[in-house]
């Protein structure tokens, strides 16, 4: 029995195509690359995964015209929603102003290596057309970039992301188990703040907040104050979003990995 290798020498991995109801099948362009790119054949096996906590092992029987027929053969992974007990992580919701293409596309993708849960995009009142621009067809790029993401560093479950949404609006429809406001000028640093946090989940999530390049309006600073959100210190110098939300994120995993 053949199996599908990448170049790293360790499984291919795929996601599988939601809602199958015919056996499990591989999404769209996942199975185009496996029968077209890497030229897969009988016997082939791969692992499948369905961005809700599992990864299966699939063998490829047959190549149709209708398309490619496999078989199951057993439980490659599985692991509990960030969160919950028993999870590694809890579940860590980034809320951002994005910067510009390319650099939101990049910290999207090394968020979701690190093992953020969700992403929001911020719409505040100093963010730039840009970051209000053509918001939906930003986060299905961006979940297209964290299912590749997801195939290379092995991740179970896909991020979720939202957006475009006020601060004040995400605050009153969304409460968080603690709020950490970025803040270079904050006391309290991130690191020591996050040893002592509660354990984030997909209901109350344990929420960082990253701001637009032209800060926060005094409007929305005194709506998260009065959330409970605690500013915390990540430099001593200004960063750049990317910057500020990937060192943040990586801190926050560092600390909270059980």
């Amino acid at each position: 029995m053949a199996r599908a290798r990448d170049e790293r020498g360790g499984e291919r991995w795929f996601f599988l195509e939601a809602g199958a109801g015919r056996g499990p099948r591989l999404g769209e362009e996942d199975e185009r690359h496996a029968l077209k790119v890497l030229r897969l054949e009988p016997g082939a096996v791969v692992v499948a995964l369905d961005g809700e906590g599992s990864a299966r092992r699939l063998e490829l029987v047959a190549v149709e015209r209708s398309g490619a027929r496999w078989r199951e053969l057993e439980l490659a992974a599985e692991e509990p929603e960030p969160g919950a007990p028993g999870a590694a992580l809890p579940w860590i919701e980034l809320a951002v102003a994005p910067p510009k293409g390319s650099r939101a596309d990049e910290m999207v993708e090394r968020l979701v290596q690190l093992g953020v849960s969700g992403i929001t995009v911020l719409a505040p009142e100093r963010t730039q057309g840009f970051a209000r621009d053509a918001v939906p067809e930003r986060l299905e790029r961006w979940e297209r970039l964290a299912r590749e993401q997801l195939k290379q560093c092995h991740r179970l479950w896909l991020p979720r992301f939202a957006g475009p949404v006020a601060p004040e609006a995400h605050l009153a429809a969304h409460p968080a188990a603690l709020d950490l406001l970025l803040d270079p000028r904050a006391e309290r640093r991130l690191g020591q703040v996050v040893a002592d946090a509660p354990r984030g989940t997909r209901e109350r999530p344990l929420r960082l907040w990253i701001g637009p390049e032209g800060g926060w309006t005094p409007a929305e600073l005194a709506a998260l104050s009065a959330a409970g959100a605690i500013p915390v210190g990540l430099a001593p110098s200004v960063l750049r979003i990317e910057t500020a939300a990937e060192a943040a994120a990586a801190i926050v995993v560092h600390a909270s990995w059980s």
